[in-house]
């Protein structure tokens, strides 16, 4: 029993270990490693079209000889296969990753793509049973696709098989955070499901007829279902709630991972079939929307854990605390955002838009206001000419000053000195007053206008009774020692 104990505790100390650096940076949150998703998939996705359209013979599915040294082939896999690992890396230095328990309450987005997820895995597996009933037995000549073709509709019928009991699965998750309810857990023995669709998912895979077009495919059809498979085991772990001291790095990593390279998949065959057809296509790797759905379902329920319904209302009520201004190193911003080419800017931007809010005591969600600042022309100089006057109102309220003004912002926004100005403002954001002495307390804001209140009130004599206040202050002036053990 001794050597048991040992055993176990020696087992246990390198598990502590090993984990050490596990969740140790509190400066990757999980919104960052949303923003370097959006980003790879967006990149990765219009490489591949990139190929599709304009690097394959769409007869023969080889390269055209004259673009076969296209720096575009090796590109996808080094932007690919540094982004995935920036994923696993920053995923698992993450100490914003949320504890491995089942999302609570009413999640309408999730519930969404469960639904949408569902109907995926339903039209999937309806193709797959529309090209097992068109296949007649074996066909006169000798032909290895006949070989490939007979052989494949063994995996093929399970796979149809796990595809629809996955479906139902899902639209139980899909019931469950609609209502807010937990009917998940009366069925949760069937989330193995969605990882036997994706276990025959790669056994189809390599007994379907083979191009070199195909070929290409197959690798990257291969990475999704592998990433998307773990995922989904993790998925089943944490819906079961097998472990929940054990946070969801592992499941943030695998899921961004995958979910990129299914949207890759989806949108580059997608833009493809839209701009020059089929005939750009293999026949065998088609636009699947299943590779949609499993990438909106991974996406939503990450992020289900992380930016739950009220959750800043919540944590205040459950705290006492008021929500966290977020300060930050301007030099080690713009340096970020430089290395990153833009990318850690996006994220930084998303903080001072959430300091504005704050400022204003408005915690609802920015998504809207972020989207509109990436996407819709000319919205950005009104945001920083308004959101600049709120900065000077919100600090103005409590006696403070902000050096960046609205019509800063406006002319710097004019000339594209975007970066200039949120420099300015994270600066003004920093200058704050912190009632702990430490730039990251939440509290920070709230109890620096606190004591600032508190001096004002100190500063002024005691209304009503001034005569009593000068007595008393008279009193204390004569007998100083008296006043002093008395207080």
């Amino acid at each position: 029993m001794d050597h048991i104990a040992t055993t176990a505790e020696r087992n246990g100390g390198g598990r502590k270990k090993s984990s050490r650096f596990r969740g140790s940076v509190s400066a990757i949150s999980p919104t960052l490693l949303f923003v370097l998703f959006g980003v790879l998939t967006a990149a990765i996705a219009a490489i591949r079209a990139f190929q599709l359209l304009y690097l394959f013979e769409p007869d023969t599915g080889f390269f055209f000889l004259e673009k076969a040294n296209s720096v575009a082939v090796p590109l996808l896999y080094a932007v690919c296969g540094i982004g995935c690992l920036l994923c696993f890396v920053l995923s698992y230095l993450s100490a914003g990753i949320p504890e491995g328990v089942p999302p609570q309450g009413k999640k309408p987005l999730f519930a969404v793509s469960a639904v949408i997820y569902a109907a995926s895995l339903i039209v999937t597996a309806w193709g797959r049973y529309s090209a097992s009933a068109g296949f007649d037995g074996i066909r006169s000549g000798i032909s290895a696709n006949v070989m490939f073709e007979k052989y494949q509709q063994i995996p093929r019928i399970v796979e149809i098989g796990c595809t629809l009991l996955a479906a139902i699965y899902i639209i139980a998750v899909a019931v469950s955070f609609l209502l807010g309810k937990t009917v998940y857990k009366s069925v949760k023995a069937m989330s193995v499901f969605p990882i036997g669709f994706y276990v025959f998912r790669l056994m189809g895979r390599f007994v379907r007829a083979q191009s070199f077009l195909s070929v290409t495919e197959l690798f990257w059809e291969i990475a999704a279902a592998v990433l998307m498979m773990l995922f989904f085991l993790e998925f089943a772990r944490i819906m079961a709630e097998a472990d929940g001291k054990d946070k969801l790095n592992f499941a943030f990593g695998l899921g961004l991972s995958g979910a990129s390279i299914s949207l890759m998949l989806f949108l580059s065959r997608l833009a493809v079939r839209i701009i020059a057809g089929d005939a750009y296509l293999s026949d065998s790797a088609g636009v699947e929307f299943c590779d949609l759905g499993a990438a909106l379902f991974a996406v939503a329920f990450l992020g289900s854990t992380v930016y739950g319904t009220g959750a800043a209302e919540t944590a205040e009520k459950t705290t006492g605390e008021p929500t966290p201004v977020n300060r930050r190193n301007i030099a080690a911003c713009i340096i970020l955002s430089f290395v990153t080419f833009g990318v850690y800017q996006i994220y930084w931007l998303y903080l001072l838009v959430k300091n504005t809010r704050i400022l204003k005591k408005d915690t609802s969600d920015c998504t809207g206001e972020m989207l509109c600042l990436l996407f819709v022309p000319f919205y950005s100089l009104y945001w920083w000419y308004t959101r600049g006057k709120t900065v000077q109102d919100g600090f103005g309220a409590y006696g403070l000053s902000a050096a960046g003004s609205e019509i800063a912002y406006l002319v710097l926004g004019l000339f594209g000195l975007q970066i200039i100005s949120m420099a300015i403002m994270q600066n003004d954001f920093n200058s704050l007053p912190d009632g702990s002495g430490s730039g990251d307390d939440p509290s920070g804001l709230q109890r620096g206008m606190k004591t600032h209140k508190k001096d004002l009130v100190l500063e002024l004599p005691t209304t009503g009774e001034p005569e009593q206040a000068q007595e008393a202050d008279g009193a204390s002036s004569a007998d100083g020692d008296g006043a002093i053990q008395t207080k």
